[in-house]
């Protein structure tokens, strides 16, 4: 199951590219580091916070009420931009690990602005791609009845059904 996320390098990406620039760059960091502007703005109506409630928010922000925690973000996300060649490998081994494996897709309609669910389509071309009509980059917390009944059927149809053989094929 492979939900809103990439296997494959960014190099084809300016706008993606751009954006974990400036997220990893050092005035931004010092932002983020100060005012823990990432955390608040992932865990607000418009990421995962849009169905929590002002505790849940809370709770959700807990990790990155410390500075250093903030300060490792910062740098994994900066650190994506290096990782290209370690990205072209999985994007390798998605063909060949999991050609013939039942695999679901499953992402929020409103947040695949980059076509990453067909690029996964594309890349394991039997793969069941089903998405969050609502849901944007947190599809499982936007609708999660929603998200598990998508998860629950694949599996009955792709996996149970095919008594533990491939049911992609």
């Amino acid at each position: 199951m492979i939900s809103n996320t990439f296997g494959w390098p960014l190099a084809n990406y300016p706008a993606v590219r751009w954006t974990l620039k400036a997220a990893g760059s050092r005035p931004f960091g010092a932002l983020n580091t100060l005012t823990n502007v990432v955390a608040l703005f992932t865990a607000s109506r418009y990421g995962v916070g849009r169905h929590m409630s002002k505790a849940d928010r809370r709770a959700f922000r807990g990790p990155w009420r410390s500075r250093s925690n903030r300060r490792s973000t910062q740098h994994i996300l900066a650190g994506v931009l290096r990782i290209d060649p370690v990205m072209a490998e999985v994007e390798r081994s998605l063909r060949a690990t999991l050609a013939g494996l039942p695999v679901l897709t499953l992402f929020g309609r409103k947040n695949d602005r980059y076509g990453w669910q067909d690029r996964f389509q594309q890349i394991l071309p039997d793969a069941t791609a089903a998405g969050i009509s609502d849901g944007r980059h947190f599809p499982f917390n936007d609708d999660p009845d929603t998200y598990a009944a998508a998860i629950s059927a694949w599996w009955a149809a792709k996996v149970a059904a095919a008594g533990g053989k491939s049911a992609n094929a």
